[in-house]
């Protein structure tokens, strides 16, 4: 189930995904499928958020409760892995979510990753 959702999460399918996570209770869904590490320590939330999808991003908070907080297994946050793959639409979403725009990773404030995309991100 979490490899077709994955391929789902890649292939930009939000209809299959919606589909997909119908079958869990809201707590399985976000125990199981977005906080759950599924490839390269990272959440499906992060794969959505590396690979621009920002439909899915907006889906994976909204509907199934992940967290904008999260980090990965090397301590990068949410909006920081949207800062370092370049995906701005990305990370208003985070940040209108309520991504804290004032955490550190890697012992660097978020906001140096940030600023090279555009003042009107942050």
């Amino acid at each position: 189930m979490i490899s077709t959702t994955l391929q789902c999460v890649y292939n930009d399918d939000l209809d299959r995904t919606k589909l997909l996570m119908k079958r869990f209770t809201p707590e399985e869904r976000t125990a199981a499928l977005v906080s759950r590490t599924v490839k390269w320590g990272r959440s499906l939330l992060f794969v959505a958020i590396a690979q621009g999808r920002t439909s899915l991003v907006d889906f994976l908070l909204n509907k199934c409760h992940a967290n904008t907080q999260q980090r990965d297994e090397r301590d990068t946050t949410t909006l920081m892995a949207a800062a370092l793959a370049h995906q701005p639409d990305v990370m208003r979403s985070l940040v209108h979510h309520g991504a804290d725009v004032n955490a550190f990773a890697d012992g660097q404030p978020l906001v140096r990753f940030c600023c090279p995309l555009g003042p009107d991100i942050v």
